[in-house]
């Protein structure tokens, strides 16, 4: 038995196989985009994005090696 007849039948079913799922899923994708229903804009359903809030933190001071506080400056 030749190996390389069968690797290349397996490649190209392989090949043949992913373009009918691409096309496939291509197709019923439209489909769904064409079955849900055009909306306009309401600003009333807008919420409030309450779930990222900046963090501040509180004012550091480091000490240097003598003891003597040094103020830290951000670049």
């Amino acid at each position: 038995m030749d190996l390389i007849p069968f690797f290349s039948t397996a490649i190209l079913v392989a090949t043949i196989t992913s373009i009918v799922l691409a096309v496939t899923s291509y197709v019923a994708y439209k489909l769904r985009d064409r079955k849900r229903p055009n909306r306009e804009f309401d600003p009333r359903e807008m919420r409030d994005v309450s779930f990222f809030h900046r963090y501040n933190p509180p004012e550091r001071r480091a000490t240097g090696t003598d003891g003597v506080e040094v103020e830290i400056h951000d670049a």
